[in-house]
């Protein structure tokens, strides 16, 4: 116990200290998974739910690839029976394996603005086992008896795993993050079960900070990109659902972006607006946004409802954009 400890002690200092160095994003998460038993003559084995909760630790910049480190806490269990008959007797043998690991994937990632894919090995490190045994024997003249055994921390089962994680994560506003995992394991669950390995399916909730877009640039050209090839660019547009066009310019000087949306009056209502920024303070200026005292760079998030003033027909918006360098940014919407 005291050396799986300090193993976790140790890895936890290692990504700390690359933080100093390195651009990290975190993410602390909490879900349930559903624990199978795979192998030969595994059909006497019942899956388990369980859960896990820990934290994540990735690096990524200017680039969609990444690498992950985690450390989770991570229950999983197991049930199997089985009947053996006698001349004289049947026997009926019931099985209750209760286990919790530190587990430690180190994950390989590639990266969208809202998605990303995770694949990897990683270490089990098993701290606590609970065993439970009942063997019921029926005599052929109706008599029996109930035999129980409950054990504890097993030197049987395997005190350390390798195996392989498969997943995807999906990232929305505020920093609330969904994730979905694959999980199995190469080692056996120890020297009474030979050939049998543990795999997961696991769900998560997290919530992530210090995720940048600026960290994730495909190499693609932007919407409205008006850098040349070779430029560093200044800007990049990811989404603008129901706008036909978006016009973006450097002003000069500062440290704020305006958003005007006047041109989009002249044949709609524009209703329930806002605006998330990543950083700055938001104001709303009869037909403009203004995001001041911005920190850059900076992601923005746009939404709002356009209604055609002749036949009262509505659609929703989404503007979603970056800038990276400082100035002062006009951007105009517009659907002409």
């Amino acid at each position: 116990m005291k050396k799986n400890a300090l193993i976790c002690l140790i890895y936890l200092s290692f990504v700390v200290n690359l933080q100093a160095q390195l651009s990290i994003n975190y993410t602390a998460k909490l879900g349930m998974h559903l624990s199978t038993v795979k192998g030969m003559e595994t059909n006497h084995f019942t899956s388990e739910y369980g859960y896990h909760a820990g934290i994540s630790m990735e690096y990524l910049k200017n680039s969609p690839v990444g690498v992950r480190f985690e450390a989770l806490y991570e229950s999983k269990a197991f049930k199997n029976n089985a009947i053996t008959n006698i001349y004289y007797k049947d026997i009926y043998y019931y099985n209750d394996v209760k286990q919790n690991f530190i587990k430690i994937p180190i994950l390989f990632t590639y990266n969208f603005p809202k998605l990303s894919f995770d694949l990897g090995p990683h270490f089990d490190f098993l701290i606590q086992s609970r065993q439970k045994e009942n063997m019921v024997e029926v005599f052929k003249d109706g008599s029996g008896k109930v035999d129980e055994f409950v054990y504890y921390n097993q030197h049987h089962f395997s005190k350390l795993s390798l195996g392989f994680d498969l997943g995807v994560n999906y990232f929305m506003p505020h920093g609330i993050t969904m994730s979905a995992r694959y999980s199995q394991s190469f080692t056996n669950i120890g020297v009474e079960y030979p050939w049998k390995k543990y795999s997961l399916f696991q769900l998560s909730l997290g919530y992530t900070i210090n995720r940048k877009p600026e960290n994730i640039r495909k190499g693609k050209e932007s919407l409205q990109n008006e850098s040349e090839k070779g430029e560093e660019l200044k800007y990049e547009f990811f989404r603008s659902n129901g706008i036909n066009r978006i016009y973006i310019r450097e002003e000069g000087l500062g440290n704020k972006i305006t958003m005007d949306y006047s041109r989009l009056l002249v044949n709609f209502e524009v209703l329930d607006v806002l605006v998330f920024g990543s950083t700055g303070f938001v104001e709303q200026n009869y037909n403009q946004v203004i995001i001041k005292d911005v920190v850059y760079p900076v992601s923005v998030k746009m939404q709002f409802t356009l209604r055609q003033r002749t036949n009262n027909n509505e659609t929703n918006c989404v503007v979603e954009f970056a800038v990276y360098q400082e100035g002062s940014w006009m951007v105009i919407l517009s659907n002409n």
